[in-house]
């Protein structure tokens, strides 16, 4: 089917959906009177049980994939799939450039999710900005199944790029201030990701040159509009590089939300891991313990902990030796991890930008706004692991401040099971 008749049948169809059966047969009745081939697909479509037009009109299966048709688009194979949708690579039939189609999953019942995949669309519409995925157009199938049209991204996630092609730190900062370009730019439209991490944060090619392409506004949130994506009574993301207060859920979440997920990636981008860590048999109440109290070593006290070869590998990934790469992590840019990483918003940066701001500063060699970390450090590190094992055990509702640490410990509970969003 060539696009221009796809087209022609999804208008009908669209326009049918929008009809009881008595009118949609007085409206097919009457077409078939001019256009009695069309009438005859639209008549041979409804009788299908396929919920999906592009399905009905797919062309022939190859390599246990169905080929399908999406506008001017044909898909080509699966890039990913998840509880929200299902991404194709897809070429244009017009102009034979290569994008990505991400489609929502078939026949869900799940209202959360459809207007989570909703509200995505309408963000990405909102942003231009060469470090983010661009949107080139948007659409529905038959029954209201959406489909969007974005940028081909082929990249790796920043850390895996970093390490293979072993960037040393400048390299590394210059990365990561394309990746806090982008998110100040989202921040400043309103717009908090509240899922940075390095599988969303992908490098690729452009010219020669590495360029950082911010991807998956699937859990976002909009500042300037009461409504939220989720129902849930807390926020979903990923727990290692989630703050304190996304962990507990609220209303309070801000861009800091963000400036601390960009503070465990620069901490894993100078040390390789990030901050907190848990064994698979971690409880949520630990981990929601580690992640509202448990305070970040700073990089260059965890480098020490290292097993020496483990040093070794990682210092090799930066292009150096465990020696000098630890005396690297005295430089003040581990003051901005750590500055990113405050446990209460407040003591954080104010935003992404003032972040950027003390980057630029770090790599200019000006004062920087963020304090350098307490000599206590260590020992208030040792304290606060020391006391979380040394607490007796009590109810729920009397831990690390009641209702809201419950709600955040059912959180956790609810994110340590497998989830997969795309």
């Amino acid at each position: 089917m060539d696009v221009k008749r796809w087209r022609e049948l999804n208008q009908h169809l669209e326009t049918l959906d929008t009809m009881d059966t008595q009118a949609g047969r007085s409206y097919l009745a009457q077409l078939a009177g001019t256009r009695p081939d069309l009438a005859a697909e639209l008549k041979d479509y409804l009788a299908t049980e396929t919920d999906d037009l592009s399905q009905w009109a797919g062309g022939q299966k190859q390599g246990g994939f169905d080929e399908e048709q999406i506008g001017p688009y044909r898909l080509r194979e699966v890039l990913g799939q998840g509880g929200m949708g299902t991404v194709y690579l897809a070429e244009s039939e017009e102009d034979g450039r290569q994008v990505a189609v991400k489609i929502l999953t078939l026949a869900t019942g799940n209202t959360e999710i459809r207007e989570r995949f909703a509200i995505e669309q309408q963000f990405l519409s909102r942003l231009n900005h060469p470090n983010i995925a661009a949107l080139h157009e948007a659409g529905r199938l038959i029954n209201g199944r959406p489909y969007f049209v974005m940028e081909l991204v082929r990249g790796q996630a920043i850390t895996r790029y970093c390490d293979e092609h072993r960037c040393d730190l400048t390299q590394r900062l210059a990365l990561f201030d394309q990746v806090c370009d982008a998110v100040a730019y989202a921040n400043q439209q309103g717009i908090v990701h509240r899922d940075i991490k390095p599988n969303n944060v992908l490098v690729c090619r452009e010219n020669g040159a590495a360029r950082v392409k911010l991807i998956d506004f699937g859990i976002a949130k909009d500042l300037n509009n009461d409504h939220n994506l989720t129902h849930c009574p807390y926020s979903p993301g990923t727990l290692r590089y989630m703050s304190p207060e996304q962990a507990g859920g609220g209303d309070t979440q801000d861009g800091r939300v963000d400036v601390y997920a960009l503070g465990v990636l620069l901490y894993e981008l100078l040390v390789g891991e990030p901050p907190l860590t848990w064994p698979k048999n971690a409880g949520p109440l630990q981990i929601y313990r580690d992640i509202c109290e448990r305070r970040p070593l700073p990089p260059r006290l965890l480098w020490r902990n290292l097993r020496y070869e483990e040093r070794r590998r990682r210092a090799h990934d930066r292009g150096t030796d465990p020696e000098t790469w630890h005396t690297r992590l005295y430089e003040k840019v581990s003051w901005i991890a750590l500055q990113a990483l405050a446990k209460a918003p407040q003591q954080r940066y104010s935003s992404v930008a003032a972040l950027r701001q003390d980057l630029a500063a770090f790599c200019h060699m000006r004062p920087l706004q963020a304090p350098p970390p307490s000599l206590a450090e260590p020992f208030r590190h040792w304290w606060t692991c020391g006391r979380r094992w040394a607490r007796k055990p009590v109810g729920d509702d009397h831990v690390a401040g009641g209702v809201e640490s419950k709600r955040g410990i059912e959180a956790c509970a609810t994110l340590l099971k497998p989830q997969k969003t795309i």
